[in-house]
């Protein structure tokens, strides 16, 4: 034999390689997943679509859900799809400009410089290109918008202005189809602040989805109204309907180093929105903020450098006027991916109150597409980390390429997520025996380290002596 060694060491260590920690390839089992959740369906089988809320998110780990499974009754694995419901989404924005008049105390009901023609019932409104003529001693109360040409459902105003406005302004709004009839559809307003040397303005103003001819915007009666430029409305509508966002529950901030506040996710996820909410006893509450967030895993790929990167800078309030409590507490981020959140507050402020705020992370979610076969209860599986995905496309799950077409059932987390007893059983009895596996894989091969040397010094030993 030319290799009495090689043949010797393979024949000692076969036992430790029996031994691998690592186990065999198997059918996933409800026993292997730390954590489940008991789903509650309703309409009919066999596709059941679930929107997945953020707890599931949070506990997997990641947006991918790449670590979850499907269980009936039997203990036999669901096939399922992951969609992603924003994909499918678009938005179709119409936006025109609209004319601009002035308004004055002593002409409420027909600014300066229209012209007014009533012929069969109709009434007809003509514009100047310029206004020469002012009008003294007349309290500027407001503008008039000829919206006439527009044809869709208006959502939004967008103004434009000249003069410094500093700080909140507050109008109005009534709508009119005749200049005649007027009705009140809420307040708006406009924010114009420096911030760390930087403007932040806020120029949108939200109407309600109504198709209108006329605007009316008036300014309290001891203010002057504001100098617009131009004013344009816009209209905004989806070819589908709009994807849904999932919120976490409250989590309070805790204090930073620099005199912000901190929160950590526990999970690396794509987050887009923040509501932020403060001690409403220390109202009234006006705070510029800046939102910062990185990505703080040791095992970044993304962001190497693990540095805060800015998300937002806006304004909170929570402004008690009147009767009513102005509140802007909702900030759109626009960071991307990840895992942890930091809020910091202008000294020049008021600051978010006495103790520290809390806030909610939302997120665009997907949907959970399952085929529902054998029996219930069905259950949702996460929490192992060493499986691979499982989710199908969704066109293999649903053949024939019907599935815009299939009317699907609702399911839902029907209890919170819990620790599997079986798994944690498991668990531990995979630890014992990992562990008995790893001191005798061990001491297998020290005996083959020891035989080897054996076998090494008989050779050395039996070689006949040199001349």
């Amino acid at each position: 034999m030319r290799h009495p060694f090689a043949v010797s060491l393979v024949v000692m260590l076969f036992p430790a390689l029996s031994l691998s920690p690592y186990p065999a390839t198997a059918a996933d089992t409800l026993a292997d997943f730390p954590l489940q959740a008991t789903l509650d369906v309703t309409g009919s089988p066999p596709w059941y679509r679930m929107q997945v809320p953020m707890a599931v998110y949070r506990n997997a780990g990641n947006a991918h859900l790449n670590n979850i499974r499907l269980f009936n009754a039997n203990d036999e694995t669901l096939p399922f799809a992951i969609v992603d419901t924003a994909a499918a989404q678009r938005e179709v924005v119409h936006e025109a400009a609209v004319g601009l008049s002035p308004l004055y105390s002593n002409s409420a009901e027909t600014p300066d410089g229209v012209v007014v023609y009533r012929k069969n019932n109709s009434t007809t409104i003509e514009f100047p290109h310029s206004q020469a003529a002012t009008i003294e001693h007349s309290r500027h109360s407001g503008w008039l918008l000829d919206a006439r040409h527009f044809e869709h459902p208006a959502d939004t105003l967008r103004l434009s202005w000249t003069q410094p406005v500093e700080g909140f302004r507050y109008f109005d709004i009534e709508l009119s189809d005749d200049l005649q009839h007027w009705r009140q559809v809420g307040r708006g307003q406009i924010v114009n602040l420096t911030f760390n040397g930087e403007r932040i303005t806020v120029d949108e103003v939200t109407l309600p989805k109504t198709k209108t001819r006329f605007l009316r915007l008036s300014w309290p009666s001891d203010q002057e109204a504001i100098e617009l430029t131009s004013a344009r409305i816009q209209s905004h509508h989806n070819d589908a309907v709009a994807p849904a966002r999932v919120w976490s529950e409250p989590q309070r901030g805790s204090p930073s180093k620099d005199g912000g506040f901190v929160w950590k996710l526990n999970a690396t996820l794509p987050i887009d929105r923040v509501k932020v909410m403060a001690d409403s006893t220390s109202a009234p509450i006006v705070a510029p903020i800046e939102i910062l967030g990185r990505y703080s895993s040791q095992k970044s790929k993304v962001y190497k450098d693990r540095g805060w990167r800015l998300a937002a800078r806006d304004i909170f309030y929570d402004v008690p006027l009147g009767d009513d409590t102005v509140v802007r507490d909702e900030f759109a981020l626009s960071i991307g991916y990840t895992d942890e959140l930091m809020l910091r507050t202008d000294s020049r402020g008021t600051g978010l109150g006495k103790s520290p705020p809390m806030i909610r992370t939302g997120m665009r979610s997907k949907s959970l597409i399952f085929l529902a076969r054998g029996p219930g209860p069905y259950r949702l599986a996460i929490g192992r980390q060493d499986i691979a995905p499982a989710d199908l496309p969704l066109a293999t799950l649903i053949p024939d390429s019907k599935a815009s077409n299939v009317e699907y059932g609702i399911a839902r987390l029907n209890t919170p997520l819990q620790a599997n007893r079986i798994a944690a059983q498991a668990d531990d009895q995979a630890s014992g025996y990992g562990e008995w596996k790893r001191t005798a894989l061990w001491a297998t091969l020290f005996a083959g380290v020891a035989i080897l040397g054996l076998m090494a010094w008989g050779l050395v030993r039996s070689l006949p002596p040199k001349k």
